[in-house]
């Protein structure tokens, strides 16, 4: 917790239920709220310093992360010298020709596998 007075813990799936039986089994429930919900509805009853993302796998492209996140740190930040992390993320793109590119089926075929 590195100090913290109070961590919010948001999780929209089942996964939060995890993170609290984790908590609770180390003494952490007592300066954690968690909220089961989308980040994208929280309104939070003060301001923080920081706010820690996931934007994982897509990038921050999927379900208007980018735009929540950008909505978090107008609302929910304190001052312009709260912080949310990561800051950025680069995406590397490179061209790929497949011969079934066509087909939007090629998304839930196996390429890795046999």
């Amino acid at each position: 917790m590195a100090g913290a007075r109070k961590v919010y813990a948001v999780e929209q799936n089942e996964a939060i239920e995890l993170a609290l039986e984790l908590c609770a089994s180390n003494g952490f429930t007592n300066c954690i709220e968690f909220v089961k919900d989308r980040s994208q509805n929280l309104a939070l009853a003060e301001r923080v310093d920081v706010i820690v993302t996931d934007t994982g796998a897509s990038f921050g492209l999927q379900d208007g992360m980018l735009g929540g996140l950008d909505r978090c740190s107008r609302e929910a930040l304190k001052a312009r010298r709260s912080n949310h992390t990561p800051q950025s993320v680069d995406l590397f793109v490179s061209p790929v020709e497949l011969n079934d590119s066509h087909s939007l089926d090629i998304w839930n075929k196996d390429r890795c596998g046999p």
